[in-house]
């Protein structure tokens, strides 16, 4: 387990310094956004690395397991709804920020609306909201190391994390993570594959499922409160999708409003992923052994069924490598 959990993250390390390669000067431009260079296939991989993070693996099953199915309605209704939205609005994006040269969420407000004040006022908007975001990922990060069985302090197993993280910044700035995000899109599906399958398997067939799933209700009564927080969420969060900082920072990266556009198009394949993790969630609910908290059902999952290596390769995949935590 732990060989290919350190295996592979040497292996991303190695990525990281081979996407250096031709690029050991940087201005600020290309060590933020590239200087607008990435065509459709790194910036479809980019995109899909900030979209789907620790938060979604750990998250999606684990609310599963917490709320019942009735949390899946605008989990996955706002982010598939999120694609359309983004394919007319992520590339005027795009050329807003080409045509003002910006290379940052507070960079493009400044130059469009010529105010300082608005700068200052957006640059601190992000941060407030880049702080939790950034907690999201580290306390998964904390779950998953802590899942290694290692005997070192929480905040020391953290520290090292962060510092791996500011690693990758610094060998390449936004490159070293789009060409990490391929091996981690691959890693991404072969573990929820792996743990989804075996869950399937484990559970039975899917006939067993929809029987066992029906037999024991998933979700409390439909009420007018429920559906509108699901519908007003969905609304507002497949917009705001658009509009947070990480998702401004990759749109720059992109070399055409059209190669974000044909990214978004191939983006919703990425949710094959969720009828796994769904299965990873009944898998857990109908286990008379319980995991320690609802976001550690995808790891409870991922050790009952799945061999040491494997194990270790699961554990991997969401380790936080974003450039902006």
């Amino acid at each position: 387990m732990i060989p290919v959990f350190l295996g592979v993250l040497l292996l991303s390390l190695g990525v990281a310094l081979w996407s250096r390669r031709g690029h050991g000067r940087q201005n600020a431009a290309d060590f933020f956004v590239a200087s607008g260079q990435f065509g459709s296939l790194l910036f479809f991989f980019l995109a899909v690395g900030e979209t789907y993070s620790v938060a979604t693996i750990l998250g999606f099953p684990g609310g599963i397991y917490a709320h019942g199915t009735g949390f899946v309605t605008w989990f996955l209704g706002y982010i598939l709804l999120a694609f359309p939205v983004g394919y007319f609005l992520n590339p005027l994006i795009w050329r807003a920020g080409r045509r003002h040269g910006a290379v940052t969420l507070p960079d493009l407000f400044a130059r469009h609306f010529g105010s300082r004040s608005l700068e200052l006022m957006v640059t601190l908007a992000s941060i407030l909201f880049l702080v939790p975001l950034g907690v999201m990922q580290f306390v998964g990060l904390d779950m998953v190391l802590g899942s290694l069985g290692w005997r070192v302090p929480p905040l020391l197993l953290t520290g090292l994390a962060g510092a791996l993280a500011f690693i990758y910044v610094a060998i390449s700035g936004i490159r070293a993570p789009a060409y990490v995000a391929v091996l981690k899109d691959l890693l991404m599906m072969v573990a929820i594959l792996l743990t989804g399958l075996a869950a399937l398997a484990a559970i039975g067939p899917i006939t067993t499922v929809a029987v066992s799933v029906g037999a024991k209700p998933m979700s409390g009564p439909a009420t007018l409160h429920a559906e509108l927080f699901s519908i007003s969420t969905i609304l507002l969060q497949s917009i705001g999708f658009c509009l947070v900082p990480q998702t401004c920072a990759y749109v720059f990266t992109a070399r055409s409003a059209d190669a974000v556009r044909r990214a978004q198009v191939a983006m919703p394949l990425y949710m094959t992923m969720f009828p796994f993790l769904f299965a990873v969630a009944v898998f857990a609910l109908h286990r008379q052994t319980r995991p320690a908290t609802p976001d550690a059902v995808f790891l409870f999952a991922a050790r009952l069924l799945l061999p040491g290596w494997a194990f270790g390769l699961v554990m991997r995949r969401p380790a936080c490598r974003r450039w902006w935590c």
